[in-house]
């Protein structure tokens, strides 16, 4: 019988494979040199294939975690007027044809997103945190924000920095109207002046979330609405006061409430 059996690999085991293979070599001096080269081009296709997949890796973004890509980020609103004029006028819509024109022109400015975005990835932009020991336990000393802590990340983007912040401000939201309608601390969520008869502090209602002259007992309460491994969220609520950005951050997300 000089029927020939073909071989079916893919429904083979590799020994049977292997074994096979030992049954019928190539002997064929024409037939190896293909097949050698063919072999080595394959090898040559899986290396660059293999090495594309760990150029990609090495640029998939890492997630976010602890406070210092975050404390960077609120540093790159916080530490700049031209980030927090632009964070300011980020809805502002310019009249005129001219304006609508320009829009994807080289010569518009750039975003408050493409600012804090250079900012974040900028070596020589070392921010320093302020030293809050009565905020969050996190923030005991002052630390360096230095651009080392955060160079396995992979750079961040002008449309990463604004999908961070509109995130941490959402989650702000939600922990300032938690903390308002928590009830705690008698009478320091109502819209009346408080003077402590013996330390002489007056906690004084501003607006959504702000305290003028917040008292010990204030930021105690703010702490107890957020988890701990959020602090970035108490840094940034503190930052937005202190720059008079909080109206600005809050006033959106109140209006669409």
């Amino acid at each position: 019988d000089n029927t020939i059996v073909l071989p079916r690999p893919a429904q083979w085991t590799l020994t049977k494979i292997l074994r096979w293979l030992d049954n019928h070599p190539i002997t064929d001096r024409f037939d190896r040199i293909f097949l050698k080269r063919a072999l080595d081009e394959f090898k040559g296709d899986a290396m660059s294939a293999q090495s594309d997949r760990l150029r990609e890796s090495d640029h998939i973004e890492k997630k976010w975690t602890g406070k210092v890509p975050y404390l960077r980020l609120i540093h790159a609103l916080a530490d700049n007027d031209e980030v927090k004029d632009a964070f300011l006028k980020r809805h502002d819509i310019r009249p005129g044809r001219m304006a609508i024109e320009n829009r994807n022109s080289n010569d518009q400015e750039p975003s408050v997103w493409e600012l804090m975005a250079e900012y974040w990835n900028d070596p020589a932009f070392e921010p320093v945190s302020e030293e809050l020991p009565a905020l969050h336990s996190d923030f005991i000393s002052s630390e360096v924000l230095s651009h080392e802590k955060v160079a396995q990340l992979s750079p961040t983007t002008p449309e990463k920095c604004e999908e961070n912040i509109k995130s941490m401000i959402l989650q702000l939201n939600r922990v300032i109207l938690n903390w308002e309608r928590s009830g705690q601390g008698g009478g320091v969520f109502d819209t009346l002046d408080r003077s402590d008869e013996d330390s002489g502090n007056v906690t004084k209602r501003t607006a959504f979330g702000m305290f003028a002259n917040p008292t010990d007992c204030v930021l105690d309460l703010r702490r107890s609405v957020v988890a701990h491994h959020r602090s970035y969220l108490l840094y940034l609520w503190h930052m937005l006061e202190k720059h008079d950005l909080m109206s600005s951050s809050m006033q959106q997300l109140l209006n669409n409430a």
